[in-house]
């Protein structure tokens, strides 16, 4: 049974066994991972009270200002009058004035990241940037797809490297404002990243 969107920013998908389960929140590739595990593996959407006690629970987690501008290029890419170009000069002149306005605007898409997972403990994240490293720990070898439900009109990647710039210039704070997620971020490191960064061989 599916978990109220109401109740939770998440749904969670767990395996047949029950020993594996699936954190899904907003703009970290949560689409296509919920149509690769259901139709590959069979996975189905249960209550977040109705995950078992051993079961091992993965999520994603995105670089702040990465989503951040997945995020709000999704809505503003939505309205229908966006192809016209005195809109884009429109988006451009808010995006120079009203930058940390839209920061502030609380949606589902740009909220934090960190309250989910803390809901979880032992939980194991991978990086967005890393996504293909999930996919080994829930068994899938190739997924062969990637399914997006957004709502852009063509709009939405232009909105998001003028959001990703926006952002830059208002870095510290927007840092400031997502630093547990950055700090969860950080940590999120592959196997070889933290060879790296103990070894500095590449």
């Amino acid at each position: 049974m599916e978990s109220s969107v109401d109740e939770f920013p998440f749904f969670v998908m767990m395996n047949p066994a029950q020993t594996k389960a699936f954190v899904a929140i907003n703009k970290v590739g949560s689409m296509t991972m919920n149509t690769a595990l259901s139709v590959k593996l069979s996975w189905k959407v249960i209550k977040f009270e109705d995950i078992p006690e051993n079961c091992q629970v993965y999520s994603i987690i995105r670089h702040p200002i990465s989503k951040l501008a997945s995020s709000l290029a999704q809505e503003w890419a939505s309205q229908p009058d966006w192809s016209n170009p005195s809109q884009v000069k429109l988006f451009r002149r808010i995006l120079d004035n009203d930058f940390l306005w839209m920061l502030d605007v609380s949606t589902e898409f740009t909220a934090h990241q960190h309250p989910t997972f803390k809901l979880f403990p032992g939980i194991k994240l991978v990086r967005f940037e890393n996504f293909n490293e999930i996919w080994g720990h829930l068994g899938i070898s190739n997924p062969g797809l990637q399914f997006n439900d957004s709502r852009g009109n063509g709009f939405q990647g232009t909105a998001k490297v003028l959001i990703e710039r926006a952002a830059m210039e208002h870095e510290s704070v927007v840092l400031d404002k997502y630093a547990q997620d950055l700090a969860i971020w950080e940590e999120a490191k592959s196997v070889r990243e933290r060879f790296e960064d103990a070894t500095g061989i590449p």
